[in-house]
């Protein structure tokens, strides 16, 4: 366990391992970097000449004796480190070498030859304001013999965002310049940029490297010659590739009963290219915790891809809905909650997994949960879901709280409004007896049904989702209420969140809890009510009164209370109630299969 602890008589910093002291020292002179790679997560500390002085693998910290995970540990880093010479308290995500097990510091790589003879690798480290590139060349694979390495370095002073410096050495993996000068005939070479502290964000997989061939070396190439070489293959190398794109963000202004107050980048840039990859599939079990996908047409979902017919009825091919991987960072400014969107990993952003809902409510076979077309979705308990979705296998459940708040947080993202029902309809779907067989927004796709014309009849559509709300609600799967006095609804954790407890309200929602300024997570449960069918988030939620009682989602019929965020508690985990069904889900691995052949050559397992 490593243990770090800030002096309360002093800005020193003391750190130990199991009990054994390793030092103290001033925030001013020491980096923490997380490294992430094959070996796992770690700690890398620095002094901050740049020289590494301990690598710790890390699954918990404690902090003034107080033991958490890495996540929490990372977020207090900035308030144990205060800044300072050398980037103190800035959190660098670091990739470095990994040659033979050894972790090659600037330091190290003067002394150190690579025994396999596979690569040449440069490190850019620094010491105040001058960054250094440390060149070590070694034999490539096809030389024969012990030969030893080749070092030098080249001081950069300074590197600047505004110096060329950095453009100059961000270029992607692979480059071969097609015509070189005869210093440089045998080199070839690739760059990739090291994050340094106090300057400007570079992707994670950016690191430090460089390779050149060998016979720069055996040729009898001086320093100077091979840096004039280095610098022409640089200057005349292709362009880099466009950047991922940047975070899209929307606004909610909490002060505004209008249920149109969100604003910034709705249905935009990356939100955009997130919504474009939700849709609907064809979905057939490999193995345990593992499925393969195939897309249906965007605009027909009784079609392929491709324009092919697809069958929506075999027991054991479902019909579900993928849900994106993707990145959110949840913050408040005044009466604006902040919300956040990325395509990739970003310091502080949680991360949702990709995973599939089914695009019909469920329907029951041979005592298993599946999502086929034509079917009508019988009432079904929370313990009868429980069982029939695990019978499908590994992975397979019932759709959870975190599928159901990514489904509103889209909604929300992509129309700028909280009223679900003015946007989508609201269908004339029933519950007791239900009249409506599930299918029949097929011909949409994930064409998203709209009030007034197709929202008027059938099911509504979401994002290829049919029926995201009435009908008959459904059973939200892992969230059950606790004892009382509270009642509190614990939930499952997913990914990196851990199993929560969470307290919600009664009403028309007038605010939500991912709107506290505390929390981190997009949760979509009512803080606080008041509202009505037309003001605010325009849903309803009905609190749980009672210990072991189950939740459900998007409300029954056509209902005023009706919509993406609405969540009705009480439900007895033992009792059919003719107002509930539920929604196949599942996470774990997804395989995209492109080729429809291949698909369908695949057996259905059931």
């Amino acid at each position: 366990m490593l243990n770090i602890e800030k002096s309360s008589n002093s800005d020193s910093i003391a750190i130990s391992e199991n009990g054994t002291p390793i030092g103290v020292f001033s925030p001013q002179n020491i980096n923490f970097r997380l490294i992430k790679d094959e070996q796992g997560d770690r700690l890398l500390i620095e002094r901050a000449t740049g020289m590494s002085i301990a690598i710790f693998l890390l699954e918990k910290v404690a902090v003034n004796g107080t033991q958490m995970n890495l996540t929490n540990f990372i977020s207090l880093l900035n308030g144990l480190n205060t800044g300072g010479g050398g980037g103190g308290g800035d959190i660098v995500p670091v990739v470095p070498k990994i040659v033979n097990g050894v972790y090659q510091t600037a330091e190290q790589a003067a002394n150190f030859t690579i025994e396999d003879h596979t690569g040449s690798y440069a490190f850019i480290w620094q010491t105040g304001n001058t960054a250094y590139i440390n060149l070590q060349l070694t034999p490539n694979a096809e030389t024969t013999g012990e030969l030893p390495a080749f070092y030098l370095r080249k001081q950069v002073a300074p590197l600047r965002p505004a110096n060329n410096d950095i453009s100059d050495l961000y270029f992607p993996a692979g480059i071969k310049p097609q015509d070189t000068p005869e210093e440089a005939a045998d080199y070839s070479a690739y760059v990739k940029i090291h994050t340094l502290p106090d300057y400007s964000a570079v992707p994670e997989d950016q690191a430090a490297l460089v390779t050149v061939g060998w016979n720069a070396n055996t040729q009898g190439v001086t320093p100077s010659k091979l840096f004039a070489s280095f610098n022409y293959i640089l200057s005349n190398a292709i362009p880099p590739p466009p950047p991922p794109k940047e975070p899209s963000t929307v606004y909610f202004d909490n002060s505004l009963s209008d249920p149109a107050n969100i604003t910034g980048d709705v249905n935009r840039e990356t939100i955009a290219s997130i919504l474009s990859k939700v849709g609907r599939c064809l979905c057939k079990k490999l193995e345990d915790g593992k499925v393969a996908i195939c897309r249906l047409k965007s605009d027909d979902g009784t079609k392929y891809w491709d324009g092919s017919a697809a069958v929506l009825t075999t027991n054991g091919m479902d019909v579900m809905v993928y849900l994106p991987e993707f990145w959110y960072k949840k913050s408040t400014f005044g009466n604006y909650t902040i919300v956040s969107f990325s395509e990739a990993p970003l310091y502080g952003y949680i991360h949702v997994s990709a995973s599939l809902v089914g695009a019909y409510k469920g329907s029951t076979v041979s005592s298993k949960l599946v999502s086929k077309s034509g079917s009508s979705p019988g009432a079904i308990s929370y313990n009868t879901m429980k069982t029939y979705s695990n019978a499908r296998g590994l992975g397979y459940q019932g759709i959870d709280y975190y599928q159901h708040c990514v489904i509103a947080m889209l909604f929300y993202a992509k129309y700028g409004t909280r009223n679900s029902k003015s946007i989508l309809g609201r269908g004339t779907a029933t519950y007791s007896p239900i009249t409506t067989v599930v299918g029949t927004t097929n011909s949409l796709g994930n064409t998203d049904t709209a009030a007034g014309s197709t929202g008027n009849s059938g099911y509504v559509n979401f994002l290829g989702i049919e029926g995201v709300f009435g009908g008959r609600y459904e059973t939200i799967d892992n969230a059950v209420t606790g004892d009382s006095p509270a009642y509190l609804l614990n939930i499952a954790g997913v990914d990196d969140i851990p199993d929560r407890s969470l307290q919600f309200v009664t009403g028309y929602s007038t605010g939500m809890l991912f709107e506290n300024e505390d929390n981190t997570f997009f949760d979509v449960l009512s803080k606080a009510g008041g509202g009505t069918v037309n003001t605010y988030y325009t849903d309803y939620t009905a609190k749980s009164s009672g210990k072991d009682y189950a939740i459900a989602r998007g409300y029954y019929g056509t209902s005023d209370y009706c919509g993406v965020s609405s969540v009705v508690g009480g439900l007895s985990l033992s009792s059919a109630d003719t107002y509930n069904c539920a929604r196949l889900a599942f996470r774990g691995i997804i395989e995209e299969v492109t080729d429809i052949d291949a698909f369908k050559s695949i057996p259905v397992l059931f």
